[in-house]
């Protein structure tokens, strides 16, 4: 008595065995878990398709329906989870970008992966999120002995279609972002090495959070222009804008960086761009002294 088809035209023979193995193991489960001593339903393979049927005399509509029902739904909530997300990231990434090529597609749709398993994705939000599909599942077969997988997840699942198309169109706005950063880099490092250098060595001394002094080889302040003001600080609020310009406009042969927090951003930029020119110094005698008499003259 055949109570369930699946149709799987669209998916592949390994998806197609996939599921299979997954609906058989489920149905087995389920006949232990109910204690079912005679075998009550069996899953077999037909072409694409996936036919489950009650094995009579001992199948029973009204004993043994729901339980199928249940344990299909359960099945396919979690195959599409577990086995098609990827395939659907993948799908709507190469609909709506189609110029992107398959390396930069297989790099969007793991970015997606990540931010869809990332620890704020909390377990509960995720499994209440498999209950729906498996409650939108459950209301199907319980009313319809043939489902076309691909269709109903086109039509039935438009809630989880719109959650995947909003995380793909913030992983290309990332990538996208990511790209034009790279670009720029290295643009400003071809820029950097083709200047020839108009000052020696210049120090940047991180007095702490966003407050930096620069200053050339005899210690002496620098203004955005390059010039030499003596005994005046500078303290850059924009910072990462202002020392990137300053330091290409000025071309330093050498960079000294005097910080205690080398993992800063900025100063990881400017290692970046500048490359072996720059050095990290966390402790030395010039950045204590300068230091302590900025404290002192800013009392």
């Amino acid at each position: 008595m055949n109570l369930i088809t699946i149709s799987m035209d669209h998916f592949s023979e390994e998806e197609i065995r996939q599921c299979l193995s997954m609906l058989q193991s489920n149905i087995t489960f389920l006949h232990k878990k109910n204690k079912l001593k005679k075998q009550v339903f069996k899953m077999n393979k037909n072409d694409s398709n996936l036919i489950c049927t009650g094995v009579l005399p001992q199948f029973q509509l009204t004993k043994h329906a729901a339980l199928l029902y249940q344990s299909v739904s359960k099945t396919f909530s979690e195959f599409i989870l577990t086995h098609l997300q990827n395939k659907l990231i993948h799908n709507l990434i190469k609909k709506e970008h189609p110029h992107f090529n398959q390396i930069e597609i297989s790099r969007l749709s793991e970015y997606c992966t990540e931010l869809l398993n990332e620890p704020s994705q909390s377990s509960n939000f995720i499994q209440k999120k498999q209950q729906k599909i498996e409650k939108l599942f459950y209301q199907y077969v319980e009313n319809n002995t043939w489902i076309n997988l691909d269709g109903f997840i086109r039509f039935r699942l438009q809630f989880y279609l719109q959650e995947l198309n909003e995380v793909v169109e913030y992983a290309i706005e990332e990538y996208i972002s990511d790209q034009q950063y790279k670009d720029f880099m290295t643009l400003l490092k071809t820029f950097v090495s083709s200047q020839e250098h108009k000052i020696p060595t210049v120090h940047i001394i991180h007095n702490g959070e966003n407050d930096f002094l620069v200053l050339d080889e005899q210690l002496k302040c620098i203004d955005v222009d390059g010039s030499a003001d003596s005994n005046d600080g500078i303290q850059d609020k924009n910072f990462d804008d202002l020392i990137i310009t300053k330091l290409v406009s000025i071309s330093p042969q050498k960079i000294i960086i005097h910080t205690r927090k080398p993992e800063m951003q900025v100063i990881h930029v400017i290692q970046q761009i500048f490359e072996k020119r720059t050095f990290i110094c966390k402790y030395c005698n010039v950045c204590e002294k300068i230091l302590s008499n900025y404290r002192k003259a800013e009392k």
